[in-house]
């Protein structure tokens, strides 16, 4: 199967990514095309730290399952978002994330996107744009 060029753009933060059972299903589900991956080297050293940490893999298997991602995905990698992480005003340790996500989003363009709000949700960001869906939320939103 070809996989089609999703619009719907996704950074996988290293939670998402940890459990093995998840990480199969998202990477299978990008492979076909259902959505366009992204990650960055940060999101990724903190799952090889993690699985390594945790005893579920050596570091030589953590560095080996990195290195096969990476090259499943070439196209994954964000790069030059780390000017963004300041301006980002959700859980300090999810910024890195979130400035990776607004990379994605405007390429290599450095420009803002017209609509994203960025809003903080506990531990977790979620970032709303100017959809008839997210105009309804943000109603909702204090």
């Amino acid at each position: 199967m070809t996989p089609s060029i999703a619009t719907f753009r996704v950074v996988i933060d290293a939670c998402a990514l940890y459990p093995l059972n998840l990480r199969d299903t998202l990477l299978r589900s990008a492979e076909r095309g259902y959505f366009q991956l992204y990650w960055s080297g940060e999101i990724l050293d903190e799952i090889h730290r993690n699985l390594v940490k945790n005893s579920f893999m050596t570091a030589d298997q953590a560095a080996r399952s990195r290195k096969m991602m990476i090259a499943a995905f070439p196209e994954a990698m964000v790069v030059g978002y780390e000017e963004l992480v300041a301006a980002m005003h959700n859980h300090e340790k999810d910024r890195h994330v979130a400035a990776a996500a607004l990379k994605a989003r405007t390429g290599d363009r450095d420009e803002q996107p017209a609509g994203l709000r960025q809003i903080a949700c506990g531990h977790r960001s979620v970032r709303v744009t100017n959809s008839p869906m997210a105009r309804r939320t943000r109603r909702l939103l204090p």
